[in-house]
């Protein structure tokens, strides 16, 4: 059922994009004079939306690499805390 699903969304969207009219920019990007104040403030608008994007993008990469990298160091610690809060020697567990 899963790949019907699939298959049937993979049709139905490219049927969507064979039809032109759907397919087409909109009227502000469609028809703009490049020197336009509209054309620059869209201009503007995406460049901050995909600067957002990148952003966040990036501060999930590095907090992810970070944990890693904290993970290795754990695992390579001397010490482990047991569950009464008391630091001890991995060996003395």
């Amino acid at each position: 059922m899963n790949r019907l699903k699939k298959w049937f969304r993979l049709i139905v969207g490219a049927g969507l994009m064979l039809i032109p009219d759907l397919a087409m920019a909109c009227p502000n990007c469609y028809g703009a004079i490049a020197d336009s104040e509209i054309a620059a403030g869209l201009r503007l608008a995406m460049l901050a939306l995909i600067a957002t994007t990148g952003v966040v993008g990036t501060g999930i990469v590095f907090f992810f690499s970070n944990m890693k990298k904290r993970a290795g160091l754990f695992e390579r610690s001397a010490s482990v805390v047991t569950p009464d809060g008391d630091i001890v020697e991995k060996g003395d567990v």
